[in-house]
């Protein structure tokens, strides 16, 4: 059994590369694969599509959570992927098990993070469709998560009777500027407090 969560593998940013306003290098070369390589690269992007579960975009790149069983295509992914785009900053994490997801980060500058939403935008729509909720619902899981992260956490009260809590949800927490940085910096939690009564 895992008790803590364990950073599986980091390959760190290429100084060459990692220099700000350097954007001569962040181009992706499929030509370094062989043909089997390349099949296999394009059979685990499929499947890593169509398995994302979550999204969030990070200060310097994106955050994608997988179930813990797909940890080793993961790592099988960015071993291949650190061959053609060197200059991402690639991270796979544990969360404690059982039951804790798997993370994929993909990091970098300014200019890579523009690079991985344009050359990713596949997966990052996948991950978050439109109207997909800011709020985690779960209390302890939020509160694991923001003890694991050393994030603070965000706690929306709402219920269906609170005219001020629609407007926040119309006005504020679907503006995207505010969801990304929540999404960055906080950990969400939103409590339904609608079997409440309203005087208390």
């Amino acid at each position: 059994m895992i008790r803590s969560a364990v950073v599986l593998l980091a390959v760190a940013l290429s100084p060459a590369v990692a220099r700000a306003g350097d954007t001569s290098r962040i181009v992706c070369n499929l030509g370094v694969f062989s043909k089997a390589e390349r099949a296999r690269h394009l059979e685990l992007i499929a499947m890593l599509k169509d398995k994302v579960a979550e999204m969030r975009e990070l200060e310097r790149g994106y955050a994608f959570r997988y179930s813990p069983d797909l940890v080793r295509s993961l790592a099988e992914w960015t071993t291949l992927e650190t061959k053609c785009c060197p200059f991402i900053d690639f991270e796979i994490e544990l969360e404690p098990q059982p039951g804790g997801a798997s993370w994929l980060r993909l990091l970098g500058t300014e200019e890579v993070k523009e690079f991985i939403r344009t050359e990713f935008k596949p997966l990052i729509r996948i991950a978050r469709p439109k109207g997909a909720s800011l709020w985690q619902h779960d209390e302890a899981r939020a509160l694991a998560e923001a003890r694991r992260t050393g994030k603070p956490l965000l706690v929306d009260f709402r219920a269906d009777w609170c005219s001020a809590c629609k407007m926040l949800d119309a006005d504020t927490w679907a503006d995207p500027a505010v969801r990304a940085e929540i999404e960055a910096h906080y950990v969400p939690l939103q409590i339904d407090m609608t079997a409440e009564d309203e005087d208390t």
